[in-house]
């Protein structure tokens, strides 16, 4: 049974260290086609590299504790749970708020598959 841990630990480790690998020549290649203005490149005959416009939106739950600090309390779980504030709170002063507290970032993501 050790020797399964040992080796299941072995394996987490190798497998974030090929992440760690995996991401770094992601951002290589995204920067390097955002230098050269290259929005797609052909790999072979069946694959390409594509770049995407990305905008993701998180809460800013620094903000939202600030501000809305009652609010911040009745969405607290683990995480804060819009489902569990809306228990307490009306849809629309939730979405108001949540609105307000929102952040967002753009970024290229590189995107690879079939042509």
């Amino acid at each position: 049974m050790k020797d399964k841990l040992a080796r299941l630990q072995a394996l987490k480790l190798n497998v974030k260290k090929e992440y760690v690998e995996i991401n770094a020549l992601k951002k290589d290649i995204v920067k390097e086609m955002v230098e050269t203005d290259s929005k797609e490149i052909a790999y072979d005959q069946n694959t390409k590299a594509t770049l995407e416009w990305v905008v993701e939106k998180a809460i800013d739950y620094e903000k939202l504790m600030k501000l809305y600090p009652d609010v911040y309390r009745l969405g607290l779980k683990p995480t804060f749970s819009t489902r569990q504030a809306l228990h307490s709170i009306s849809k629309e002063l939730l979405n108001k708020v949540i609105k307000d507290c929102t952040k967002g970032s753009a970024q290229y993501n590189l995107k690879v598959g079939r042509k």
